[in-house]
């Protein structure tokens, strides 16, 4: 009745509550052949209890609609089977509806400048979380995480783990792309050297907030990001928690994606006065002797906070939660996705001394604000290192 009278595709649930909630009606009991509802009711003996409903009377669209899907299932048995596993499995991409896929905004997934599927490589690092990321979390013991170079530069079973399945599919993917890993830059630090003169590379980094992961905090991602001859053109932050990804190609903005395919366009915040701004910031690798003046200098702004993962912060900044980010030390697989995804939402991003942050930067440290103003007013109030 909806899709031929109606004008949409819509079909009351099995179960259903009112608005008030206090009853609940099972109809039109969408998964029972009316002649079974028929028999059951007849040796129950229900009461017909008189009523004007669209269903009890004759000569209506409704009986027309019945007698024309009697008439398909006769000729074409099984088919309103068919028909009602459909309304359960619903692609929203194929469907015409703005409401539930941004259409408009459309991921370019193979774009004439590269050589990188985008929705692929988003399937990938999905599939690489719910392979081994989610399994170990809160299971790791002690044997299964190590420290690299400090007590807060761990790596686990589950970050190496996800390394290799991320590796191997992308070489599936792009054969001739080179793979920068943060495993694979910690057993080759060369690596990085190479990102700079690529062609085509894909930098992972397989769990992002490895030390909230051991810590078992439900905050880390998986990311990644494609750079091509030394510039960022693609980047990825999937949450394994929420199971959705943020996503921005150079030129095309960055969007928030949820498995089904539905796509929200981000927008960063409105620019604020220094006084108002909320952001995060980590001292942790700034100079020592430079800590405590800026440490000061928080106290000039709303708020500042440590997330412990980069990931989550760019996705705050990126969803008009925060005014700012701060970081000194610019490992790739920490920051290319990020700062792409925050200037394709319109933020201003830039290395302490005002120049561009690119991919093969490890350092100069990085500053990204809701516009230029806001970054200059940052560097010189708060930044000052």
């Amino acid at each position: 009745m909806n899709l031929f009278h109606g004008g949409k595709l819509a079909a009351m649930p099995p179960r259903l509550l009112n608005d008030e909630g206090d009853i609940e009606v099972l109809r039109p009991l969408i998964y029972c052949a009316e002649d079974d509802l028929q028999r059951f009711s007849d040796a129950m003996a229900f009461p017909i209890i008189p009523c004007d409903l669209c269903g009890s009377r004759d000569g209506l669209e409704r009986n027309a609609m019945k007698a024309m899907l009697a008439d398909i299932e006769k000729r074409m048995p099984g088919r309103k089977d068919v028909m009602i596993r459909a309304l359960g499995n619903v692609n929203p991409s194929h469907m015409l509806d703005p409401k539930l896929f941004d259409f408009a905004g459309l991921f370019r997934t193979k774009d004439r400048t590269m050589s990188v599927d985008i929705g692929a490589l988003a399937t990938i690092l999905r599939d690489a979380a719910k392979a081994e990321v989610l399994p170990r979390f809160r299971r790791l013991d002690a044997g299964m995480v190590k420290i690299k170079t400090s007590a807060i530069d761990l790596v686990t079973e589950a970050d190496e783990a996800a390394e290799r399945f991320i590796k191997a599919r992308v070489a599936e993917l792009v054969p001739d792309a080179l793979f920068v890993g943060e495993e694979s830059v910690a057993a080759d630090p060369a690596l990085l050297d190479a990102l700079a003169d690529a062609d085509l590379a894909v930098v992972v980094d397989p769990i992002d907030g490895t030390a909230n992961y051991a810590a078992g905090l439900p905050l880390f991602a998986v990311m990644a990001s494609v750079v091509s001859k030394g510039e960022t053109i693609a980047g990825i932050i999937y949450d394994p928690m929420g199971d959705d990804w943020m996503m921005a190609e150079k030129g095309s903005g960055a969007r928030l994606r949820r498995p089904h395919g539905e796509a929200v366009r981000m927008q960063i915040a409105q620019p604020l006065p220094l006084a108002e701004m909320v952001g995060c910031a980590s001292v942790a690798f700034m100079p020592a002797e430079a800590r405590p003046q800026v440490l000061t200098n928080f106290a000039k702004v709303r708020i500042v906070s440590n997330y412990r993962v980069a990931g989550h912060e760019y996705r705050t900044f990126v969803s008009g939660h925060a005014q700012f980010l701060c970081y000194n030390k610019l490992m790739p697989r920490d920051h290319l996705a990020g700062t792409l995804m925050a200037q394709e939402a319109d933020g201003y991003a830039a290395r302490l001394d005002g120049s561009a942050y690119l991919p093969h930067h490890v350092d100069g440290g990085l500053i990204i604000a809701t516009d230029k103003d806001s970054w200059q007013t940052l560097r010189r109030e708060v930044f000052t290192y």
